[in-house]
């Protein structure tokens, strides 16, 4: 048995062309009245509200790995010992829209699932060498397409993602754009990780504490290494799609400076 609870199997011709393709419904979670259903006319019910659960889930088991909406609260409340690990979901709700693989996180938000999306510049990257505002560029690129990923964010109620820089005589000056970050929308964004939106600080400057009364720790410029840190929570923004920094070609300075973006977690 792939899973311990009742499980309704059928052959999916309308999902999938291939009839050896396989779909195992969790008829338990979905707490349907009549079990004469696919996935697909599950989907389509669940997103014309013709719900027959009180629970807001859909999920499934495909070749022994769960499939479910965005949404994964619910799955924890019908099923609490849920696990964390990688799941495969169906964020756009169409049988025609390919399904994609998503880590979900089920323990770190109090039986809230997050759906956690990776990108490829989640390290700790050095930056050097680049004098002139925002030449330094690092394009990101996730682990799904963008309209799965917006698919996602519109579905949740909350989104978040870390942002880190590390500054050693290398500022950001906002009000100068000399580094930033670009929106999902190609846009350059004028705050940091921990700031209201547009406010044009970082997080130490919502509470008037920065280095030196600056609006961010690294704007203080000075030959101490500082930090700027926090989440960025806007879910009409997120995620980032790039990182653009600049002040740091001074050799005889040693300006540098390290970015970390932590992935898109949305609940």
């Amino acid at each position: 048995e792939l899973c311990t609870t009742d499980r309704y199997r059928e052959r999916s011709q309308d999902c999938r062309p291939s009839a050896k393709y396989y779909i195992y419904m969790d008829v338990v979670g979905l707490l349907m009245s009549t079990l004469e259903s696919t996935r697909c006319n599950l989907l389509r019910h669940w997103f014309s509200g013709k719900r027959n659960s009180s629970y807001d889930i859909i999920t499934a088991l495909i070749y022994g790995t769960w499939i479910q909406s965005a949404i994964n609260k619910p799955l924890l409340i019908k099923h609490p010992s849920t696990p964390s690990g990688m799941y495969y979901i169906n964020p756009q709700g169409l049988c025609s829209s390919p399904l994609v693989q998503v880590y979900c996180d089920m323990t770190s938000k109090n039986g809230f699932g997050v759906t956690v999306i990776g990108h490829d510049s989640g390290s700790r990257t050095l930056v050097k060498g680049y004098e002139s505002p925002g030449s330094y560029k690092r394009k990101i690129k996730y682990g799904i397409f963008m309209e799965q990923i917006v698919a996602i964010v519109k579905q949740s109620k909350n989104c978040e993602q870390f942002i880190k820089y590390e500054c050693y005589g290398s500022g950001l000056w906002f009000s100068t754009q000399c580094g930033w970050w670009v929106s999902r929308q190609g846009s350059k964004m004028n705050y940091w990780g921990g700031a209201a939106v547009n406010s044009g600080k970082c997080a130490c400057g919502m509470t008037n504490s920065c280095a030196g009364g600056r609006k961010c720790n690294c704007d203080r410029n000075d030959r101490t290494w500082r930090e700027d840190s926090g989440y960025l929570t806007d879910k009409n923004t997120l995620p980032v799609t790039e990182l653009r920094f600049g002040d740091t070609g001074t050799t005889s300075a040693g300006e540098k400076g390290y970015h970390t973006l932590g992935k898109l977690r949305c609940w």
